[in-house]
């Protein structure tokens, strides 16, 4: 065994009050000290403890763990005890406190097969003012409380403390990007939304930030007008349980899924269903992808139409713009709610493509209902349509009625979706992504509809006399007949 040094500590430091009558419980022995040790350092590299009068003396089996062994210190009888460098004598001169402070380095991500002195070399020339105190170690793997002889690819050294200024927590060394960690490094804090250090995403600080806005949030199951909402949606002649149920029906169906399509109907909660819908992206058509947005607002009108409390939910957002948020970057703001209530829109990472149908069915359907011819022309916000003889909605009917599968639906069941007004989107105002968002689905900015007969519904009419074709706003209100046309909104 190579001689090393041992560290030092006073027996008072222990037990500083000693009281004559209980000196039995001011005793210390070796095997304590050594067990102490032990808690702190490798077992094995013990060596020994010894008492000469009121000073005590750990001995170590190498220079690493004496190191170590000074930095962290003993715990003894529930006390926290510093080790002495060398004999402490009357007027503490070489008292711990006085001692320079060491600090662990440690070394993360380098492969074991790169040499400790390459690493050592390049700390020493990268920071000239690092003063290592040890070589670098390889670190051992615990199981508990216990070290075992598994190196885990860690590293680390001993240099005099402070570090100031502290290392860089990246570097590169050699062609590794590895991390070094120590105490006294600064975290560095860095804004999501402006890319810029020195405060969090929301922080007065960013200019991102926009106090006091206008925004409604719709998120999860227990918001109306989330398609999680557990409201019931005729659609394509069956009564879905949620809105999400009747997408992902629609997006199997549309891309040839028919067993999937068919199971949707037995998914019990929303969030199944949405499960689902990502296992489908895979073998989704690109050709269809444009166009799932018209599925939604095919989708959300008839939800409107048929809950009483979705419009009037709708109706209270009054002119506040609404946000999906959700983290996906396509239909949602991808933020968090807190976030996107105070981050300038412009700045979300997300469209909210979701939010911006929800405001454009608001417009149509609430805030210039003259504009959009409806079966409810005379009262928009009935319940009741003037297809129906015994006065019912068209989901009463539907829950009156068995559901039979898509292959073999009746006349009148074929006939429900052509009763529900669809207002088809039009891509030069809510333009689909191009490249791929959080899910990995690629969609193509594209505004010619595919040739295939199956998604022949979703082609955007431009006859004057159709009641579907949309209407072009040009940031105006259009001349109506019988109103005046300056007409102002209420």
């Amino acid at each position: 065994m190579e001689h090393v040094a041992p560290v030092f500590f006073k027996h008072t430091q222990v037990f500083q009050n000693i009281t004559k009558g209980k000196r039995e419980n001011n005793i210390l022995t070796p095997l304590e000290v050594c067990l102490s040790a032990c808690n702190v350092v490798d077992r094995q590299a013990i060596a020994g403890a010894q008492k000469i009068r009121n000073l005590w003396r750990v001995y170590t089996k190498n220079m690493d763990i004496r190191a170590n062994l000074l930095l962290k210190g003993l715990t003894l009888r529930k006390t926290k005890v510093g080790l002495f460098n060398k004999i402490p004598n009357s007027n503490n001169t070489h008292d711990v406190d006085n001692q320079p402070e060491l600090v662990q380095i440690t070394i993360k991500y380098i492969p074991l097969s790169y040499h400790n002195d390459e690493i050592k070399d390049f700390l020493t020339s990268t920071y000239p003012h690092l003063v290592l105190q040890t070589d670098i170690t390889d670190a051992c793997e615990r199981s508990g409380r216990k070290l075992t002889r598994f190196l885990n690819g860690d590293r680390f050294v001993k240099a005099v403390g402070p570090i100031n200024p502290p290392l860089d927590r990246k570097v590169k060394i050699g062609i590794w990007n590895a991390r070094l960690f120590h105490d006294g490094q600064e975290t560095v804090i860095k804004c999501q939304i402006c890319n810029k250090a020195g405060h969090k995403p929301g922080s007065p600080d960013c200019e991102a930030t926009v106090p006091d806005m206008h925004l409604t949030t719709v998120s999860g199951p227990g918001n109306i007008l989330s398609n999680f909402h557990p409201t019931p949606v005729p659609f394509r002649g069956k009564l879905w349980p949620t809105a999400e149920h009747a997408y992902v029906n629609a997006k199997a169906a549309d891309n040839n899924m028919q067993e999937e399509a068919d199971s949707v109907m037995d998914i019990g909660h929303a969030g199944l269903a949405k499960k689902l819908s990502r296992e489908l992206d895979k073998n989704i058509s690109p050709e269809w992808e444009p166009f799932s947005l018209s599925v939604i607002e095919e989708i959300l009108t008839s939800k409107f139409q048929n809950s009483p409390e979705f419009r009037a939910a709708l109706a209270e957002t009054g002119h506040n713009m609404i946000a999906h948020t959700v983290m996906d970057r396509y239909w949602g703001t991808g933020l968090s709610p807190e976030l996107t209530s105070c981050v300038d829109p412009s700045r979300w990472p997300g469209e909210n493509q979701f939010g911006k149908l929800l405001m454009k069915l608001r417009e149509i359907q609430i805030i210039f209902p003259a504009q959009c011819p409806s079966p409810h022309q005379d009262d928009p916000m009935s319940e009741k349509t003037p297809d129906s003889e015994d006065g019912l909605t068209e989901t009463e009917e539907l829950q009156n009625t068995s559901a039979p599968s898509q292959n073999t639906a009746t006349d009148e069941q074929k006939d429900i979706p052509s009763r529900i007004p669809v207002f088809n989107f039009r891509p030069s105002s809510l333009t689909p992504m191009v490249g791929g968002n959080k899910s990995g689905r690629v969609r193509r900015a594209t505004s010619t509809p595919p040739s295939t007969d199956r998604w022949a519904k979703h082609q955007i009419s431009e006859d004057p006399s159709d009641p579907n074709t949309p209407i072009k706003m040009d940031g105006k209100i259009p001349s109506i007949p019988g109103t005046q046309a300056d007409q102002s909104v209420t």
